[in-house]
């Protein structure tokens, strides 16, 4: 019968045995420092989500803000607030349709606007609900919250715990103890420790940026002042209630010449509204410039009529047209074999003459008003020697 022999423990497996024990040892020690530093990015992560967020809201509120200063200046005080509600914010087009009035931690926005000196304004922007200071785990509220204010920029504020000497829970105070507001000397809510806040602080000379203001404000009149040309890049302007012309006291022989005037319209104090074509100037035919209904009128015989001003620029000459329109006979009046109308020029004036001649031996006549009128048209012809 064959013998079988017993295996050799081998020396080096209680050695393997051992680093695997070692290792999971290791494992287990190093775990929760591991779980800290992950969860201590993922909060950093949302730290920096919760700064842009407030950011975006702080700049949206100072928009809204500077478009409606008179209206919160009327409403607003030192010490009584004017609520300003996040829709408006938004619904003004600030902010986008979907933007929440949440942060990731929860906390809603509330926007408030104080009148702390004449003519001056503050837009305060707090949170409210949403994760708040626990005692039991105060990192939150004492350095979280204000390491969050700071990502914000100088804007941002919190709510501090009240613990740190010379701190108050009743002020919202900025990052790095760059400002205080004292919230319980005005009627704003104050909100728990361990919440956000913002706030933008202006005066009257801030507002004086170099962008056009969609709103009249009371005393600014500069701000809704064009510096420059407007370019519209062939946009319409729609829905116009009416346009005021600059008046010109002359038209410059080149205000026309460039291809890019073309369509070019503008006001001559004497003259009525200009137009640009074909490099040339020429007058609009509205009610006001329109020949046929200025300068034409029904004249007797021996009428004197003068010369129209012709509008510069226009290689245009004073002219004059005479027309029989009404001839009647009476016992004065025998039938007429022909009629002539015509014009004397007489300088700075024209005369119009009108004769009429009957079927007598008599020749031509000039009758009285009574019989016979002209239609005459004072206008300015183009000059045919240009």
């Amino acid at each position: 019968m064959e013998k079988h022999k017993k295996p050799t423990p081998n020396a080096q497996s209680g050695f393997a045995t051992v680093d695997v024990m070692a290792a999971l040892l290791m494992l287990l020690i190093l775990t929760p420092t591991l779980l800290g530093y992950i969860e201590d990015g993922l909060e950093k992560s949302k730290q920096r989500a919760i700064a842009d967020h407030l950011s975006a809201v702080t700049k949206a509120v100072s928009k809204y803000t500077k478009e409606h200063r008179a209206t919160l200046l009327a409403a607003a005080t030192a010490t009584a607030s004017k609520e300003v509600p996040f829709n408006d914010v938004r619904s003004a087009g600030f902010l986008p349709p979907s933007f929440s009035n949440k942060n990731a931690w929860g906390q809603t926005y509330r926007i408030f606007v104080l009148e702390p000196e004449s003519e001056t304004l503050q837009a305060v922007v707090l949170t409210y609900g949403g994760r708040t200071h626990d005692t039991a785990k105060p990192k939150f509220a004492s350095a979280t919250v204000p390491a969050t204010a700071a990502l914000v920029g100088a804007n941002g504020g919190f709510i501090p715990t009240g613990l740190l000497t010379g701190q108050s829970n009743q002020e919202l105070r900025g990052a790095f103890s760059g400002w205080v507001l004292p919230l319980s000397a005005t009627d704003i809510p104050v909100p728990p420790a361990g919440h956000l806040g913002s706030l933008v602080f202006y005066d009257q000379y801030d507002i004086r940026q170099d962008y056009l203001y969609r709103f009249a404000v009371p005393g600014k009149p500069e701000l809704n002042e064009m510096r420059t040309e407007l370019d519209m890049t062939s946009n319409a302007i729609r829905n116009v209630g009416e346009i005021q012309f600059a008046k010109h006291d002359t038209v410059p022989a080149s205000f026309c010449d460039a291809p890019e005037d073309e369509g070019r319209v503008f006001l001559h104090k004497d003259y009525g509204l200009y137009i640009c074509r074909e490099q040339k100037a020429q007058t609009v035919a509205d009610t006001g410039n329109t020949d046929l209904v200025r300068t034409t009128a029904l004249a007797a015989n021996g009428d004197r009529f003068k010369k129209p001003k012709c509008p510069e620029g226009t290689n245009t000459t004073p002219a004059i047209f005479v027309s029989p329109t009404i001839v009647a006979e009476g016992a004065l009046a025998k039938p007429m074999v022909t009629f002539q109308s015509w014009a004397l020029d007489l300088g700075d004036e024209w005369e119009v003459k009108l004769r009429v001649k009957t079927d007598e031996e008599e020749g031509y006549q000039f009758p009285t008003s009574n019989y016979a009128r002209m239609n005459v048209q004072t206008y300015c012809a183009k000059d045919t020697n240009d």
